[in-house]
């Protein structure tokens, strides 16, 4: 029977890749033997994880000497210099961009001696890396070396798009593509971008979508009179809540015998700041109520959906992948707001909701409320059952995680 490593970043440890706890669980009843998470760094408090799985513990920190170390020998390394003659090639060699490779490239040396002493003690067939970063490029990096062992990788969004970087550059990445066995995205339109921007053969440049479970429950709506909107995700710049809140406002003006209130779940930078503005403008209308909970533990995300009245999803950011929060408010017959962006247009419709331009204006959202919200109830529970039915089909991770973990057995070659 073959074993497993699973790279993350912090993963049992709080906070961030929570949509792993969806995925674990099939890893629990897969047919490798032993089965470890190596996460690169993490404190506190880690997350539950099934019996059968073992988890190293990370690093808090890394040692000061250890990063200098590390930072010499990335400087005088072959794969800092490949880096350098491919910024020169393309006309992208600049201060800005070198010192990015430098940094990734010194991150790669800090994964793989951690990786290294970690496959001295514990004998390794596949090395699974949640994230194409740092991390899986050590795992290559060891495969070069002779580790004997598979690497495959997923592939999200902030580890694919290119131009959403600083600098629309991603360093390293072209160097290791062909050392991964096997290289999964979560769309057809992500594994196409990574193939055409990266290389990698079209074998090794597969689709493995993410899940969620879908139970029996549908979300209840408000009730007449009433609205209730939602909103997840970080509070960051590219996510774009400064248009939810301006939409969400012009909404509740317009028709005023309304009452609309919004929730939105997450934290980040830009939190207090919205949070701050949000409940300034609600003091402004008498029909309208805003509540930011900041962070919720991924159970408790769930069972908002099952505890509370939600009538639309809204979703505004710049850059996705294919978002796990969509999908979550879908299976419980939420209809969603999105902008065309990433591979959201493989989750939202005008029939599951509204499928809005890439640059949506907070006009253009508030008038999507109002169709969504507004519209007759027969077409509201289209949209509902059309929502939960999509995930049932395309997104359930009773078929995806399954059919996931299947693909990485056969890739070990002792499935």
């Amino acid at each position: 029977m073959a074993s497993l490593l699973l790279l993350t970043i912090n993963y049992p440890y709080p906070p961030g890749e929570q949509f792993l706890e969806d995925e674990i669980g099939y890893w629990a009843d897969s047919g490798f033997q032993d089965i470890r998470i190596l996460p690169a760094l993490g404190a506190g408090e880690p997350r539950p994880v099934p019996k059968r799985l073992e988890v190293s513990e990370p690093r808090e920190t890394v040692p000061r000497a250890a990063m200098v170390s590390a930072l010499f020998s990335a400087l005088f390394s072959a794969t800092f210099r490949n880096e350098v003659r491919y910024l020169r090639s393309q006309a992208k060699l600049t201060l800005a961009t070198v010192w990015l490779a430098l940094k990734e490239t010194t991150q790669v040396k800090i994964a793989e001696r951690r990786l290294k002493r970690f496959l001295a003690d514990n004998p390794t067939d596949v090395i699974y890396s949640y994230w194409n970063n740092a991390a899986a490029y050590a795992a290559c990096e060891q495969k070069r070396k002779g580790w004997p062992g598979k690497v495959v990788s997923r592939a999200h969004r902030a580890d694919l798009y290119e131009e959403e970087r600083a600098h629309e550059y991603m360093p390293l990445k072209r160097q290791y593509v062909d050392s991964f066995d096997t290289v999964f995205c979560l769309s057809a339109e992500a594994a196409d971008y990574f193939h055409a921007r990266f290389g990698g053969t079209r074998q090794s440049v597969q689709v493995a979508p993410l899940g969620v479970p879908v139970g029996t429950a549908m979300t209840s709506r408000s009730p007449k009179g009433n609205v209730h909107i939602l909103s997840l995700s970080f509070c960051a710049p590219v996510k774009r809540i400064d248009r939810i809140l301006e939409a969400v406002e012009q909404f509740a003006a317009k028709i005023p015998d309304l009452s609309v209130s919004w929730t939105h779940i997450g934290h980040g930078p830009l939190y207090e700041a919205l949070k701050t503005e949000a409940e300034s403008r609600a003091r402004r209308l008498a029909n309208l109520r805003c509540r930011f909970t900041g962070a919720l533990e991924h159970d408790r995300v769930k069972q908002f959906f099952e505890d509370n009245p939600v009538d639309v999803f809204i979703n505004s950011s710049a850059s996705e992948g294919m978002p796990v929060s969509i999908m979550e408010a879908m299976s419980f017959g939420v209809p969603v707001i999105a902008p065309d962006v990433g591979s959201v247009a493989g989750l939202v419709s005008d029939e599951r909701g509204r499928l809005l331009k890439s640059e949506p204006g907070p006009r253009d959202i508030a008038d999507a409320i109002e169709e969504c919200v507004l519209a007759p109830m027969a077409r509201r529970e289209v949209m509902a059952e059309s929502a939960r039915r999509h995930i049932e089909e395309y997104f359930n991770a009773n078929r995806n995680y399954p059919a996931f973990v299947d693909a990485v057995e056969r890739i070990s070659g002792k499935a």
